[in-house]
């Protein structure tokens, strides 16, 4: 009897005959690659938060800059902060605005109330005019809040809202837990640099239609529906003064312009409240997300 031929291994593709064993992979990398895939799941949905995540983060790279001159232009900086900001205004108002959209009245005031709108308004006016190195102060917190929050979601994604977190991680959880405080600090330096713009303006050296222009930026913050710290720091800041006028260490001229601002500011700022359109005549969803949430 002949031999058989010895039968030859085939590898190709579909061969039943012959099976190759795949190749085995350490645990290190199957963890990575897990991680990897999961940040990935996470981010697919979420492109446009991912996008504004990244101008936040360089928007605060320029305003760390722009406090601490290493090498550069801080004039460069400063406008590159601002139209970093500014973008990711528009980012954010192409996510909040209902579609489709129409050039009509019940449109346009759904834009006038979003914050989105508002520090839109607020980098446009500050590119516009002379710098002050103050009006990025607002920014660098709000994005850094924003940056915080959506990088503990990142690490949420990858090792689970259980985790214990450490490191970097730890600060941005300690970091986002100071949310109001930070919020509040905000409106106090918006309120603050009003102050800074007229003492500008009367020593010339930022153009006279700023101060008109920033009052229009407080009215809406003070008018806002998704955040009301800018409102809460003028009711404290007018408890302070009329506590201050009824002590009786105030001069009686001083006494009497106090309380003269105290009334023109509320007549002021609640004619503009008062002309903000109702919630009850908008869209339910964009109601819905007013009431909800801030910036």
């Amino acid at each position: 009897m002949e031999a058989k031929p010895e039968q030859e291994n085939d590898y190709r593709e579909g061969d039943s005959t012959t099976t190759k064993a795949p190749p085995k992979s350490s645990p290190e990398q199957v963890k990575n690659y897990s991680g990897i895939t999961k940040l990935r799941n996470f981010l697919a949905p979420r492109r446009l938060e991912l996008a504004m995540w990244v101008t936040r983060l360089l928007s605060i790279f320029f305003t760390l800059f722009v406090i601490i001159p290493l090498f550069g232009n801080p004039w460069l900086a400063f406008r590159r902060a601002l139209i970093l900001n500014g973008i990711t205004s528009l980012l954010r108002l192409y996510q909040r605005l209902p579609r489709p959209y129409s050039l009509s009245k019940l449109f346009f005031a759904q834009l006038i109330l979003e914050d989105s709108c508002h520090y839109l308004w607020y980098s446009i006016m500050f590119l516009y005019f002379s710098p002050v190195t103050f009006s990025i102060i607002p920014i660098m917190f709000i994005s850094s809040l924003h940056v915080a929050s959506f990088t503990l979601q990142m690490i949420e994604s990858v090792k689970g809202r259980t985790s214990k977190f450490r490191g970097v991680g730890s600060f941005l959880y300690i970091w986002t837990g100071q949310t109001g405080r930070m919020l509040k600090t905000v409106a106090s330096a918006e309120v603050f640099l009003m102050g800074i713009l007229l003492l500008n303006c009367c020593r010339g050296n930022i153009s006279i239609i700023a101060p008109f222009a920033y009052y229009r930026f407080l009215t809406l913050r003070y008018a806002s529906k998704r955040n009301h710290y800018t409102r809460t720091v003028f009711y404290e800041m007018r408890m302070l003064l009329e506590k201050f006028i009824g002590g009786g260490s105030c001069p009686r001229i001083i006494a009497v312009v106090l309380k003269t601002g105290i009334k023109i500011a509320q007549l002021t700022f609640t004619y503009w409240e008062e002309r903000q359109v109702p919630l009850s005549t908008l869209q339910p969803n964009f109601a819905l997300s007013c009431e909800g949430g801030c910036i």
